[in-house]
């Protein structure tokens, strides 16, 4: 069989394909920051056209890693919004030697980068935590997802407080390792996991108060939402799925690294969803939720001005929330 296009496919990927499908051509499409991606262009069986999305990720462990992770979110995603959720079919390893190891193959849909309706967007993204359901009314995940290049841990918690908790610590270590020891970075960090967290997150989970766990993307930015260019259809990929706070889903749009607005977005979000209570210290947590992403984003680039703005939004929730000791601040401000 002749294989048009400038991608070559292994076996393993064309054998993946649903039985009957005849390849015409795969070519290189789009861009990924850790993987390789194409379209490949078939025919199925009743010969109707079709097009589908490779992604490639990297050899070893981490190229795994990746994939299922990607793939077992995606379809936990798409059984509760299929219509918001391109196609998952299956990932697998290739026959092939590196330096790509293993695959998952989506629906292709043209999409194109524009910043996504406010409107119709986050009535799906409510639509999809207010339907979703934990399968063990806990948070986390059956399995490891990756969030990046870098995994993450998942075991299914009955507490949020101490499920974001462990997603903070992680992240301290992942960053340590990427940007080394930074002594006030670190103490601050540590005040936040000890005396912020019970004052901020605790009070979602006491006086009678609960948080649903709610199925998350995990990395939603502009980057991981497309309109598509046919019908104006949103969206979202590149999942990083895990059961959280549905609020953790809005940190990323804090940042002003990223062209989604919290205003815009968040309003409109919160106009479909709601406030959890208590309502009064929402900023606040959207505050400690966005510190998740700048260290993840920290972990990830060595020497970039997130891992300070992480230290400085901690600063202020330490400040607020369990303020430093009189002698303890003055021995801090003179090791400065």
């Amino acid at each position: 069989m002749i294989i048009g296009g400038n991608f070559p496919l292994d076996k393993a990927v064309i054998e993946a394909l649903p039985a009957g499908t005849r390849v015409l051509s795969a070519d290189s499409w789009g861009n990924s920051s850790w993987n390789v991606t194409a379209r490949i262009n078939a025919v199925e069986p009743n010969g109707t056209e079709k097009r589908y999305f490779l992604k490639c990720a990297m050899s070893g462990d981490v190229g795994r890693s990746l994939m299922e992770g990607e793939f077992r979110a995606m379809v936990e995603l798409y059984k509760f919004a299929p219509s918001f959720i391109p196609k998952p079919h299956t990932w697998g390893k290739f026959e092939s030697t590196p330096p790509v190891s293993h695959f998952i193959i989506y629906d292709f849909k043209d999409m194109s980068p524009k910043l996504p309706d406010p409107k119709p967007f986050c009535s799906e993204l409510a639509k999809l935590h207010r339907t979703s359901e934990s399968p063990t009314g806990k948070f986390g995940f059956h399995i490891t997802t990756t969030h990046g290049k870098f995994p993450q841990f998942m075991e299914w918690n009955s507490s949020w407080e101490s499920m974001f908790r462990k997603l903070l610590s992680d992240l301290m270590l992942l960053d340590l390792d990427t940007n080394g020891p930074w002594k006030e970075f670190q103490n601050v960090y540590e005040r936040t996991l000890t005396l912020v967290l019970p004052k901020l997150i605790g009070p979602l989970e006491s006086e009678g108060r609960t948080v649903k766990p709610c199925l998350l993307h995990g990395d939603l930015w502009e980057g991981n939402i497309g309109t598509d260019c046919e019908n104006g259809h949103i969206y979202i990929f590149d999942a990083s799925s895990f059961y959280g706070h549905n609020e953790l889903e809005l940190g990323m749009w804090r940042g002003v690294q990223n062209r989604m607005s919290l205003k815009v977005y968040g309003e409109e979000y919160l106009g479909n969803f709601g406030i959890s209570e208590p309502a009064n210290q929402f900023d606040d947590r959207n505050r400690i939720y966005h510190v998740k992403f700048l260290m993840w984003h920290s972990a990830h680039h060595p020497n970039d001005i997130t891992r300070q703005s992480a230290y400085e939004d901690m600063c202020y929730l330490v400040n607020k929330y369990a303020p430093w000791p009189t002698n303890e601040s003055s021995k801090r401000s003179d090791e400065t």
